[in-house]
């Protein structure tokens, strides 16, 4: 029952049958008006036929000199010879609307066609004469019955073959718009199944290849995340057994002896489990900033003042580093309704990022732009820069786009991802620009009011 359900379901099935009934209305539209055409011009012949007949019952008349009324009984029989004759129905009125002959009336049936014509003698108008068939009567002649005949046969034979010719178009219609989408299922069926280098034809319809081109967009992303995936494996496996290695290495050359259990090999134990401290209380902050289980601690705060306060902790590291930073505020307090810690918090990863991906003599500014609305936090700086390839996954978790590096001076990749949960805590968006080997910038943008106040205003109100 499931796979006839499946199978009526099918695109290809419902495809074929819109196109299959569109053609069976559309043949019995045709057929419809094919029957009202040839009914109308064997009426018009039946009228023609009965006219015709009529004007010689008429010359007839004339030449029996059959005038007026009452009529003599040898002109009655006369005149029911005639018109049994031509195969017609006839009623004689004079000008006085007396009957004098009527053979119409005799017949309870329904009269096929019905037709009128003066009775004129020697130039005076003698009355009317009505003219009818019966219905029977046209199936009595035999071109008439042929014709009909032959009209049903060619009927029939066009209905058959306009129906074969429908259901062959349907069928074909609906095999040409459904064997893209049936490779298309192909390919993201080989797609779940983690084979994302399979190319795939970007053809068929338009909204077949833009279904495709971002299947392939899909695929090349998901290979990216899959190959990140990967190399944060090989971060956390290199940055956990550094300092597991360490305090095994030392505390096994302690008890073996080699060193000797002073406070100069316990500091140094020491340095590397706080070390090792360090990356799982950053992976948790991560985790919790970007499940948003943190609790936000939202007051009004000088944005201006909280930015020099951060810059000012990071001005010894940078003269250290010999790289030249400078703070450009607006000059003026601007208040905002922020988390000042997580905030802080923002600015801090973007400061020390800037410090240690920026060689000496390099430069680093940042920058505080206030308006009405929104506070805007840019950090520049000269540093490495990002590649355009790396440059779309700089947020994510222990991505770094120089690894080496980054291992050399410390950390594990996760200040960025940090900074743009907070900041999306805030409901504001962090932005980056970069060009490799010619430096950064990271745009911040905050709104002035927090968004969760504004909306418990508006649900106070109503």
């Amino acid at each position: 029952m499931n796979q006839i359900i499946s199978f009526f379901r099918r695109t290809y099935t419902l495809l074929f049958f819109v196109f299959f009934i569109f053609s069976l209305v559309f043949i019995f539209l045709i057929s419809t008006f094919y029957n009202i055409y040839w009914d109308g011009m064997i009426n018009s012949y039946h009228e023609q036929m009965i006219e015709s007949d009529g004007y010689k019952l008429l010359d007839d008349m004339r030449e029996k000199q059959i005038a007026g009324g009452p009529l003599k009984e040898e002109d009655v029989q006369w005149l029911k010879r005639r018109t049994r004759l031509y195969g017609v129905l006839m009623e004689y009125v004079d000008n006085e609307n007396k009957v004098w002959f009527d053979t119409i009336s005799e017949y309870a049936g329904k009269l096929t066609v019905q037709t009128q014509v003066p009775y004129v003698v020697q130039g005076s108008l003698q009355g009317q004469i009505k003219l009818a068939q019966f219905e029977a009567s046209s199936e009595l002649n035999p071109a008439m019955v042929n014709f009909r005949e032959t009209l049903k046969v060619r009927s029939k034979m066009i209905f058959v073959t306009i129906m074969l010719l429908s259901t062959i178009i349907s069928f074909l219609l609906a095999t040409v718009l459904t064997k893209y989408l049936i490779k298309l299922d192909q390919y993201a069926q080989l797609i779940r199944q983690g084979k994302w280098h399979t190319t795939f034809p970007i053809k068929g319809p338009e909204e077949i290849r833009r279904l495709a081109i971002t299947l392939k967009e899909l695929a090349i992303e998901l290979d990216k995340q899959e190959e990140l995936r990967k190399n944060l494996m090989e971060d956390m496996m290199h940055e956990l057994r550094t300092p597991i290695t360490s305090i095994m290495t030392r505390l096994e050359a302690t008890i073996d002896g080699v060193y000797e259990a002073n406070d100069e090999q316990l500091e140094k134990m020491y340095n590397e489990l706080d070390r090792l401290s360090r990356l799982l209380h950053d992976m948790q902050r991560v985790s919790v900033a970007q499940g948003a289980t943190f609790e936000m601690r939202v007051k009004r705060t000088d944005v201006v003042k909280l930015c020099q306060n951060v810059y000012l902790d990071f001005r010894m590291l940078a003269k250290k580093a010999e790289v030249d930073m400078r703070f450009e505020p607006t000059y003026t307090p601007h208040y905002a309704e922020v988390d000042r810690d997580k905030l802080s918090q923002v600015v801090t990863n973007l400061l020390s990022n800037a410090i240690k991906y920026t060689q000496p003599g390099g430069r680093i500014v940042l920058q505080v732009e206030c308006t009405q609305d929104q506070t805007i936090i840019k950090c520049m700086d000269t540093g490495i820069g990002i590649s355009e390839e790396d440059l779309p996954y700089i947020f994510n978790r222990l991505f770094r786009a120089d690894k080496s590096r980054s291992r050399f001076t410390g950390g594990v990749g996760l200040g960025l991802t940090i900074a743009k949960a907070l900041v999306e805590a805030h409901r504001g968006e962090i932005t980056v620009s970069s060009e490799y080997g010619k430096g950064s910038i990271f745009t911040v943008i905050i709104p002035s009011t927090y968004m969760a106040i504004q909306e418990r205003h508006r649900t106070t109100d109503s």
